[in-house]
């Protein structure tokens, strides 16, 4: 759903640029593997649900098709524990969970919003479960998903996306590698020779991304590398599809017809807005 204007040079540039790799990938946002990462270098911040419904009238600013920007969300103020339930006891086959599950999204469209003093409270909000695990929460959590998405978007708005900034550089380079030294990796978003795939097709098993992240790269020595400034985000895998649910991709949305998109190529908004 978006990626940083540089993210597809910098991701081919790591590639041409250590030539031993066997690919090079985005530093994705709503990813497993990175998420850990994005939240101990300080890229995340505190979101939690709203639970009741905003009135009709609320700004336009804060709510609907022209809503993006964290800075117009009012600060969560409700009643009860500053929390929200993180469930890993969920199939990953694509099913959602129960309406009266309290893991469960609040209601159809619902929006997260900033908690004060975030960075005291950040321990109270569903990122602080993440763990540098491909089967962990940030894979089968739609919530992490959702405040990791939000963080994104605040980053955006306040041109803060040096946080996502980190990893190995050289003397005549800044490019902020992430050497994933044979883990697994998301590979939505990479830069690969395909040669190198055709050289090793077909698969030993109908799992491509642990083919093409772990089993080839370890057998050929060559290890996958992430450029920490091709910044891309990711929206949703199979056992987040409760992000349906929020109105995230309205705000994304919102902010490619306002920063990105011309006055003749906007994204039309639908019926429901």
């Amino acid at each position: 759903v978006f990626f940083d204007d540089n993210a597809i040079a910098n991701a081919v540039y790591t590639k041409l640029n250590h030539p031993d790799s066997f690919a090079a990938v985005a530093n994705l946002v709503n990813s497993p593997e990175t998420g850990w990462l994005h939240y101990h270098f300080g890229a995340i911040h505190s979101y939690l649900p709203e639970t009741v419904k905003p009135p009709d009238d609320t700004d336009g600013a804060a709510l609907g098709p022209k809503a993006w920007r964290a800075s117009a969300l009012p600060v969560w103020n409700e009643d009860g524990e500053m929390s929200f339930p993180v469930t890993m006891d969920k199939s990953d086959d694509g099913s959602v969970l129960d309406a009266d599950n309290p893991a469960a999204p609040p209601f159809k469209g619902h929006r997260w919003l900033p908690l004060p003093d975030s960075e005291k409270n950040i321990y109270k909000t569903p990122m602080a479960k993440t763990e540098y695990n491909a089967y962990g929460p940030d894979w089968k959590s739609w919530a992490l998903g959702a405040q990791v998405h939000y963080s994104l978007l605040e980053n955006i708005e306040k041109n803060h996306m040096h946080l996502y900034h980190y990893g190995i550089s050289s003397p005549s380079s800044s490019e902020g590698v992430w050497n994933m030294a044979f883990d697994r990796m998301n590979i939505n978003f990479m830069a690969i020779w395909g040669k190198d795939v055709l050289d090793n097709a077909p698969f030993d098993g109908p799992d491509d991304e642990h083919e093409l992240s772990v089993n080839i790269p370890q057998k050929l020595n060559r290890p996958v590398l992430v450029n920490t400034h091709a910044v891309a985000a990711h929206f949703s895998f199979r056992t987040q599809h409760e992000l349906y649910d929020t109105d995230l991709l309205s705000r994304y949305r919102a902010y490619a017809n306002e920063m990105i998109c011309t006055k003749d190529n906007q994204i039309p908004i639908p019926k429901d807005g």
